[in-house]
């Protein structure tokens, strides 16, 4: 078939498809949030055509007035901006405002900056106008804490849900009669065709199955707990457009999305700028006036974290059983590794004056087996705290395979000095990664988080860089 007529048929199957069943654009919760699911056939081509010219074209700078709001953006990596040639001026946060500040964190959860909102903003007195989570696949992983500590610091700051969406949630039956089902992804593949995401004929292909065969994942568990923390928070949650139709959304949308099937290309980053600011204006938010009335609240209990994943600056004491080392070739990530028969230690300070919660952040990968080995941890000087086992597998749901930081808490520790322990308990292909130390308050659930982390220059940490000799004369070790 000419490349002309297929072009042109595509589009006739496009317009029409997208007359049938449309997602609404934008919800809003304070319990006026409909169903995320729910369909809206009205003014399906006036959207599709206010985000082709706010998205086609790439990253676009919104509205100025908007542009002057001081916005708090927190994420995994799509909000890092991960697979943008120019991520500092791509990614949305940035699309929204060249001042700006992104505090995601690539393969995260919303359990770490709920854990260390303090010390991630390091500012007491920075304000926020409008504050941003895309935390969407990690719902269960601490959002309500973020949620209630942003709410308490920044009472007046518009908090936004994102709910976004990707190639890697659509689905399709392999057979008309099963219900056995498998990433759309696979699909390409599985018909012999080397064809990619943003190939016109993998559109038009994709376009020639029946309606229904292929469809978007059902996320309505983490749906409802989206709405649910943006009722409890006074937030809101912003869905990036999506036709009702998975072929439709992939036909008319992929280009929103890299290659890879995941993360989001400069023009999906535009298109979440766009709703971003949608929902400013759906909101009628008067910048001045937001700005004006912007105030601050409590950090609570506060905290004090600190970590050497990405800088590999690691200001904590560390025996010499114990080795700071990159884990992959472009330095761009760091652990303090313990190997099978060589016990480590490591020294941390609690710079409060009463006991706080210690959390550990640690290399995983999931699903089981893991690569990394079950360690135990001990605290030889501290009376009290019983011996525990981390376990390096990740069981947070992701649909593939994943190597992310995962962070436990392990004791109450006083004041001052603590030494931890760590024995390896079995021999695996990895070591034992240990990436980061939280210091928190009591306010925080006694489980296993999985969420990323980052480094963080905060007076804390400085406060941690006291000398180390005692802990050499205690262990009789020699500290780098």
């Amino acid at each position: 078939m000419p490349s002309l007529v297929r072009s042109l048929l595509l589009s006739c199957i496009l317009f029409f498809g997208t007359r049938h069943a449309e997602s609404v654009f934008l919800r809003k919760s304070n319990g006026n949030n409909s169903a995320l699911n729910n369909n809206n056939n009205n003014g399906e081509e006036e959207q599709h055509r206010q985000l082709s010219s706010s998205s086609g074209g790439g990253s676009q700078s919104p509205p100025s007035s908007y542009s002057q709001l001081r916005y708090l953006t927190f994420g995994t990596s799509m909000t890092w901006g991960s697979g943008l040639e120019h991520r500092e001026t791509q990614a949305y946060t940035w699309v929204l405002s060249k001042d700006a500040r992104n505090l995601a964190v690539r393969a995260s959860g919303p359990s770490y900056p709920g854990v260390c909102l303090q010390s991630m903003i390091d500012d007491e007195k920075a304000v926020y106008d409008v504050i941003v989570l895309e935390f969407f696949m990690r719902v269960e992983d601490g959002l309500l804490t973020l949620g209630k500590r942003l709410r308490e610091r920044f009472p007046k700051a518009i908090i936004i849900f994102l709910r976004l969406w990707n190639p890697m949630h659509v689905h399709y039956f392999i057979t008309d009669t099963t219900k056995e089902s498998m990433p759309l992804s696979n699909w390409p593949k599985s018909i012999g065709k080397g064809f990619s995401l943003h190939d016109e004929e993998f559109k038009e292909e994709l376009m020639q199955m029946p309606p229904g065969k292929v469809f978007f994942a059902d996320f309505s568990d983490r749906d409802e707990i989206v709405r649910s923390v943006a009722d409890e928070v006074d937030g809101h949650v912003v869905e990036l457009y999506r036709p009702f139709d998975a072929r439709v959304a992939m036909a008319r949308y992929g280009h929103w999305f890299d290659t890879d099937w995941h993360h989001l290309s400069d023009k999906g980053h535009a298109a979440v700028a766009h709703a971003i600011e949608s929902k400013l204006e759906q909101l009628s938010v008067d910048p001045a006036k937001q700005m004006r009335t912007a105030k601050l609240g409590s950090w609570g209990d506060g905290d004090a974290c600190i970590s050497w994943f990405e800088s590999g600056d690691c200001p904590i004491g560390y025996s010499d059983g114990v080795i700071l080392k990159a884990m992959d070739s472009s330095n761009k990530k760091h652990s303090l590794e313990i190997y099978y028969g060589v016990p480590g230690t490591v020294r941390v300070v609690n710079p409060f004056d009463e006991p706080r919660d210690l959390h550990l952040t640690y290399m995983s990968i999931g699903p089981a087996p893991s690569e990394y080995p079950v360690t135990t941890v001990e605290f030889p000087r501290t009376p009290g705290l019983e011996q525990l086992e981390l376990d390096p597998t990740c069981y947070v749901k992701y649909g593939k395979p994943v190597h992310v930081t995962k962070t436990t808490p392990v004791g109450v520790i006083p004041p001052g000095e603590t030494f931890v322990h760590f024995q390896v308990r079995e021999q695996k292909t990895l070591p034992f990664r240990l990436t980061g130390i939280s210091i928190t308050g009591n306010e925080f659930q006694p489980k296993d988080y999985a969420f990323g982390i980052h480094n963080f220059d905060t007076g804390s940490r400085r406060r941690m860089l006291s000398a180390t000799d005692e802990m050499e004369e205690y262990y009789n070790l020699e500290l780098p």
